[in-house]
């Protein structure tokens, strides 16, 4: 029987300029950090209207992170999603093995992932290679909860996840970060950047870990052995602005990962998984008030397993895209666009016919914006394939701005995901008769933001949102397959799951002075509606609090993460029991702009996991310096 492709092993930036803080990423909250404890808003998020907007003139359940507070160790871009609230990770062992995250109950594949607007993926698993994301190598990160199909087109059922690299022309000068701790744990970055009229910047990246026994005794593919990573990227960008309102943008990056993995038998089991990203960003405002934006790039994810079941897959995914932006009012703009996504697939195993490309395209209007108290957030697209039928999908928004800060909101959205190319054509598993997963949410919150005026006597921010979102015809292995071909005697892809992914997220922050503390829970109900059964893997319950003091020469963090029970197994018979994670961080700066620091992840050394057989790293402690320090 063929291994399901789902089950095949893969294993699993600071800024330089950032100064080292800690406090937790939570719901609610936008662009709060998990390490960073700083409550810093930024004047606007792109991911949520795929423009730019003020958080304040949206009712999305949207957050936008400082990576570099975010951050710590060598956790890379999964180890840091997991530890915000209401996210679950799940990874086969150390910082660089398989690993997958959750958003708001939905699968790794329902969530889209995207890199200064590009879409980043395995086309094969058709879900992100989040250990060898380049992390390291960006400058923000946000996260918007919520279908959002409307926007984005296939995968985004749980919401979207986009990482946005430094811009050349916000920065100038050379950066440096470097630190070393326990089990052999290292991290390097250097980079510079510079120039007028035409500006440019390159940066390096090393992160690695002689690593800790990934697999538990008992499991199938336990070794005793040290399973180690390494993790290294470069970016370049090069930007220019002309005069009459254009400005473009090329960007190249890759990053790579060495893993060793556990294999039994097999010494020496490693897996090479690499991203790679090219593309050109070009905008042109001819008059105040109207953009017009073209983005061309392609995207490629390698994963190349030696082991027992050896294997190499290298997707590409090829992407255009042409938008035009008009304001209609004061604050209120329409939008339009188009995209073509090309995707391909090479995979040794899927024998010499291979797998055929597929052709999307995809045409989008939206409307966004304020008038008076009134918010408004309205998207339609329509995705057009050569290889499933066309989907229509939206969202419909609307806020009221109470005052004080506060507004209320409620939205109703559908969504859908496309088929992987592993439930289309992997052999003895895959079948043409695939139809994509489709969803239909709704949901209703309540956001604070403490006005700047009324900010004297300290800041607060509050969130609290419910949602559900059904999830039809979700794609699982079926023991016994409904197509009589003689290949799928031990079963098959099909279509025959629901789900229902429900819960409420609550969260309440205050900065005042050198303090900044935060608190949020995570109530959910993520069930597998034909099995009646909690979808595996998810918490129905999450808890986690972050406290931070800093002034002009210290700084000093605490970050507490609980995760509640959770079942391993759709049929909910391998209990994986509740844990809590404790990050400490200190930093002292030095003069001429040096700065010390110390990292403590996993302080009170907690033996965990997060899937069945898999240890979880322990406590690792990291001291370092960067220049310049912000």
């Amino acid at each position: 029987m063929p291994k399901p492709p789902q089950a095949r092993p893969r294993v699993a930036r600071r800024r330089a300029a950032a100064t080292l803080t800690l406090c937790l990423g939570l719901p609610g909250f936008p662009a709060l950090a998990q390490n960073s404890g700083a409550i810093t808003l930024p004047t606007v998020v792109v991911t949520a209207t795929a423009t730019p907007k003020p958080v304040v003139d949206l009712v999305s359940d949207v957050e936008s992170v400082d990576v570099g507070r975010a951050r710590s160790g060598v956790a890379g871009a999964a180890g840091t999603l997991g530890m915000f609230a209401g996210i679950d990770l799940t990874s086969n062992g150390g910082p660089g093995s398989t690993a997958t995250v959750l958003l708001r109950g939905a699968s790794a594949a329902q969530s889209l992932l995207l890199v200064d607007g590009f879409r980043v993926s395995s086309v094969s698993l058709g879900q992100p290679t989040f250990e060898a994301v380049p992390l390291l190598l960006s400058d923000r990160l946000e996260i918007l909860r919520g279908p959002a199909s409307g926007l984005y087109g296939s995968d985004a059922i749980g919401g979207v996840i986009q990482l946005l690299t430094p811009r050349s022309d916000e920065r100038e000068g050379p950066a440096l970060e470097a630190a070393a701790g326990g089990l052999g744990t290292r991290r390097l970055l250097a980079g510079y950047a510079g120039g007028a009229r035409v500006t440019g910047q390159i940066r390096l990246s090393r992160e690695s870990s002689d690593g800790f026994n990934a697999t538990r005794p008992g499991s199938f593919s336990f070794n005793e052995d040290r399973d180690g990573f390494s993790r290294n990227g470069v970016l370049a960008s090069v930007a220019s602005t002309a005069a009459g309102g254009t400005n473009w943008r090329a960007l190249v990056l890759q990053n790579e990962v060495d893993t060793d993995f556990d294999d039994g038998a097999f010494a020496g089991a490693r897996v090479l998984s690499r991203v790679q990203l090219a593309g050109v960003t070009l905008e042109h405002e001819p008059r105040a008030g109207e953009n017009w934006r073209l983005r061309v790039g392609r995207s490629t994810d390698r994963s190349e397993t030696l082991g027992s079941f050896p294997g190499t897959y290298d997707s590409t995914q090829d992407q255009f895209s042409l938008s035009h932006t008009r304001a209609l009012g004061p604050g209120v703009e329409m939008r339009l666009g188009f995209e073509s996504l090309r995707e391909s697939l090479e995979a040794s195993t899927f024998g010499a016919a291979g797998a055929p490309s597929r052709r999307t395209h995809g045409l989008t209007l939206s409307l966004s914006g304020r008038e008076g108290n009134h918010i408004v957030q309205l998207s339609v697209r329509r995705d057009d394939s050569d290889q499933f039928d066309t989907q229509t999908n939206g969202t419909f928004a609307y806020g009221y701005v109470l005052g004080g800060g506060w507004r209320l909101g409620g939205a109703a959205s559908t969504g859908f995901r496309a088929p992987s190319f592993n439930d289309l054509y992997f052999p003895g598993y895959g079948r043409a008769a695939i139809r994509p997963e489709e969803a239909t949410s709704v949901e209703l919150g309540a956001y604070l933001d403490t006005p700047a005026e009324a900010a004297g006597d300290g800041r607060w921010r509050a969130k609290a949102v419910f949602y559900r979102n059904h999830v039809r015809d979700l794609i699982v292995y079926a023991p016994v397959c409904p197509d009589p071909d003689p290949q799928y005697a031990f079963g098959c892809a099909d279509n025959v799951n629901r789900a229902r992914l429900s819960g409420l997220s609550l969260s309440l922050a205050r900065e005042r002075g050198p303090w900044q503390w935060r608190v949020a829970a995570d109530f959910a109900d993520p069930k597998d509606r034909t099995l009646d059964r909690l979808l595996p893997r998810r918490a129905r319950r999450q808890m986690s609090a972050a406290l931070r003091w800093s002034n002009h020469r210290w700084r000093f963090g605490a970050v507490a993460k609980l995760v509640g029970e959770r079942f391993d197994d759709p049929a909910n018979t391998t209990r994986l029991a509740g844990y809590g994670l404790l990050d400490l961080t200190a930093a002292a700066v030095l003069g001429r702009d040096w700065e010390a620091f110390v990292e403590v992840s996993n302080a009170v050394d907690r033996d965990y996991t997060t899937a069945a057989g898999y240890a979880q790293q322990g406590r690792v402690v990291m001291a370092g310096v960067r220049y310049p320090a912000r």
